[in-house]
């Protein structure tokens, strides 16, 4: 226990694969594991980097803001465990999103919501924080590590902003989170006992001291047992060689519901002694990720070349694809220089692969690799009769993958091809990514803010996806400036210049907008919206520059704004914390949906002319093709606001047509209360086939007639439907009447089924027309079964 690691060597030489089979890197390492924090460590003579003053001013914030008792440093206490946690991840927290990543749902951005979730936890139930307390603690990090990186400082406001919202957003489920957890607990305890495990252990009683129990009220910290029987059993210190597993179903759930990390739940189950079936989890989430996929229409032609395979290419001397023709045609001639199966190189692609997916690299090629946020081209791969058929285009490394599928004949090794783009798409995605940079230039004027940075983006054929750093939702009037801005970019038929120059010389261009945390190539690709790529070489510092998009970007794009022909806006709202996500529609597709939202704002005002019965099917439309209709977000605004009123007058009316139809309903009961005599009533109820309402009128019966076996029926001609009802008291069932055969018959006449208890069964149909004759039948059914 007295010896300290100071330095660690990380020997990096193989790949481990998804069998477990290693396999040799082209280029091996060594790391080293020294660090600032332990070299303080030991010129302080402390037994841990939490003991220095490194992290002192964020331990004393931390007593301060949640009243604490003082860190100790000791190993296994929860209140100590929680302050390490809290004090690790409230600085990497910081620092990063400072740097630029923000908690989010993918990649790093998880990462970061991980932690943060984590963090949360503990400050929670451990130290009983209800409330936001990570983003006050942020200051604490800017005493620490201010003067040496004073970003910290100067991003401090920004970063709290962006902590609180999160913590809010995680508090607001995670004490549903845990009541779940505490059921997956007692489920996985209750199974692990039934399937054999010691009914008899129970656990030393200073075990069951837990954070949650005064909290919880009523249950002493040291009856262990009590508390087994309320919340779910603590198994830490259990002897035998298994464990409880919590399921991946409760996990998944934990995850998909509550924002529950997997590593969070493993940890909590872990602190119980307990494991989680991760493999069930992540076959659940994959089972999520598919469905998604399939909802987003995704292909399925997903394969990649791992890198002990990359290396095996330059090996067999396959040079690096040359797609330099992406930018200036869409027909060019290539030579097939391997393909790959999803394990293999193959020398072919044969008849028998027409069914599955390969990759072909060609020494050269006019299609465009998925990079920055445009997709992949899709197009064909030709030679005489023989079609291969490409569904995405992906890099790997120098290398570009024609992913898809043979559709004719073969292809081999060695083939001179003919490379062919699909070029609507391709149209149709140059347009959208010539918009993306209208847009992200229009944003920076309309919001008059130079620190809107972009934070990802999407350009598709059929849409383009634009994320950006911005503290809170546009308004109408903010949004349509931004369409605005970019349709007279487009009116104005500007040109669309693009040249490489090198990165410094780019850097320095006025105005010249970068993705934050890429990596760029030296020298760089400048697109230009306007003017030429020599004259902003020749005079970079022009502040005339300001006024144009000016961006780093490898992608392809329009030879004129004009021939995007008209940008709409169709969605705005949150991704996350500080992060807003706009989606937009360019050309035919945009000016479909500005016709269609200008529609619909013309239906929403006439609608409010009209009366009745008219008026309420108007509102409802309306309502529906709002919801489904693709139109702009200013359009689908203006229309929402005329309805809100609109729905509540036919709120209003639906409700006044509900109560005058139930006291119909009623009102007809009473009279076959009075007037039908004997121990069976069966009849029809005038109005709409509504079950509410022929359940109000059985009540009616039920009451007035409780001897009686009552069925009563109602039907709609316009929705050819039937609903039907029936009781029958216990007396008459022990006779031989029951409830559930008697609606099936009467049903079965009207077109339909049904069935449910003897004393009480539904149903329904699809013959209105045939209700007389369902009800005579009935009659004759009940009359027969109580002879």
């Amino acid at each position: 226990p007295d010896v300290i690691e100071i330095w660690n060597l990380v020997f990096i030489q193989f790949n481990r694969g998804s069998d477990g089979a290693l396999t040799p890197l082209p280029a091996r390492h060594v790391d080293t594991g020294m660090g600032f924090e332990r070299i303080v460590r030991v010129l302080q003579g402390k037994q841990s980097n939490y003991d220095t003053d490194i992290w002192t001013p964020i331990f004393d914030a931390i007593r301060e803001k949640t009243g604490a008792r003082e860190y100790r440093g000791v190993l296994d206490d929860p209140i100590d465990i929680a302050y390490r946690v809290i004090a690790d991840h409230i600085r990497c927290l910081t620092v990063a999103i400072t740097d630029g990543a923000m908690p989010g749902n993918e990649g790093r951005g998880y990462v970061l919501r991980r932690i943060l979730r984590r963090a949360v936890r503990h400050a929670y139930q451990t130290l009983g924080m209800e409330q936001p307390v990570l983003c006050e603690l942020v200051g604490s990090v800017v005493e620490s590590l201010g003067e040496a990186f004073p970003e910290v400082e100067q991003n401090a406001d920004r970063v709290r902003l962006i902590i609180r919202s999160e913590e809010e957003a995680f508090l607001r489920t995670l004490e549903h989170g845990l009541v779940l957890f505490e059921d997956a607990v007692s489920a996985a305890s209750s199974q692990f006992v039934g399937q054999g495990a010691s009914e008899g252990w129970e656990p030393d009683p200073e075990s069951w001291a837990h954070p949650l129990l005064e909290k919880l009220g009523n249950i002493d910290s040291k009856t262990g047992p009590q508390y087994f029987n309320y919340r779910g059993m603590n198994w830490t210190g259990y002897p035998g060689p298994e464990r409880p597993c919590i399921s991946g179903d409760d996990a998944f759930k934990l995850h998909d519901t509550y924002g529950f990390p997997i590593d969070l739940t493993q940890v909590m189950a872990e602190e119980r002694g307990m494991t989680v079936d991760v493999e069930g989890f992540h076959a659940l989430m994959e089972q999520a990720r598919e469905t998604s996929r399939q909802k987003a229409g995704g292909s399925d032609a997903s394969i990649t070349i791992p890198p002990e395979a990359l290396a095996k290419l330059e090996q067999l001397g396959v040079h690096a694809s040359d797609d330099a023709d992406k930018y200036v045609t869409l027909l060019c001639p290539g030579r097939i220089e391997a393909v790959w199966d999803g394990t293999d190189f193959d020398d072919a692609v044969p008849v028998t692969a027409k069914d599955q997916y390969v990759a072909v690299i060609a020494d050269r090629t006019c299609f465009y690799a998925e990079s920055g946020g445009q997709i992949g081209d899709t197009g064909r791969i030709e030679k005489g009769n023989v079609e291969f058929r490409v569904h995405d285009t992906q890099r790997v490394g120098d290398y570009v993958l024609h992913i898809g599928r043979l559709t004719s004949g073969s292809l081999h090794v060695g083939d001179e091809v003919e490379m062919n783009v699909d070029a609507d798409r391709r149209a149709m995605i140059r347009a959208n990514h010539t918009a993306t940079h209208l847009l992200n230039h229009a944003l920076r004027q309309v919001l008059a803010d130079e620190r809107i940075d972009q934070r990802g983006s999407l350009v598709a054929d059929d849409r383009l996806r634009f994320d950006f750093t911005w503290h809170q939702a546009l308004t109408d009037q903010e949004i349509n400036g931004v369409e605005r801005l970019v349709n007279a970019a487009i009116h104005m038929d500007l040109p669309v210049n693009a040249g490489v120059v090198a990165l410094d010389t780019g850097r320095s261009i006025n105005g010249l907008r970068a993705v934050f945390g890429e990596r760029y190539p030296d020298p760089v690709r400048v697109v230009s919206i306007g003017p030429a790529i020599e004259e902003l070489t020749t005079n970079p510092e022009n502040t005339r520059w300001r006024e144009f998009s000016i961006e780093f970007c490898g992608g392809t794009h329009l030879d004129s704004t004009k021939q995007a022909r008209k940008f709409i806006i169709t969605s705005e709202g949150a991704l996350s914390a500080g992060v807003r996500r706009m989606t937009a529609l360019t050309g035919a597709a945009a000016m479909a949906a500005d016709t269609a939202g200008k529609e619909l704002e013309s239906r929403a005002y006439r609608a409010q002319g009209l009366q009745g019965d008219e008026f309420i099917d108007e509102v409802n439309e309306v309502t529906r093709l709002a919801e489904n209709l693709t139109i702009s977000a200013v359009s689908r605004h203006k229309v929402e606001q005329r309805l809100a009123p609109l729905r509540e007058k036919a709120k209003s009316m639906r409700k006044e047509a509900e109560a005058t139809a139930r006291q119909n309903a009623v009102d007809q009961a009473r009279v076959l209360a009075e007037n039908i005599q004997g121990r069976i009533i069966v009849d029809q109820i005038a109005g709409a086939a509504d079950r509410d309402l022929l359940l109000a009128a059985m009540d009616v019966l039920k009451a007035r007639r409780p001897e009686a076996a009552v069925m009563l029926m109602s039907g709609d001609e316009v929705e050819s439907k039937v609903v039907i009802t029936a009781f029958v008291p216990k007396e008459l069932i022990d006779k031989g009447l029951k409830a559930g055969d008697w609606v099936k018959h009467a049903a079965g006449i009207c077109g339909g089924g049904g069935g449910g208890r003897p004393d009480s069964a539904q149903a329904g149909g699809k013959k209105p027309e045939k209700i007389p004759d369902a009800v005579e039948a009935a009659k004759t059914f009940a009359e027969d079964a109580l002879k």
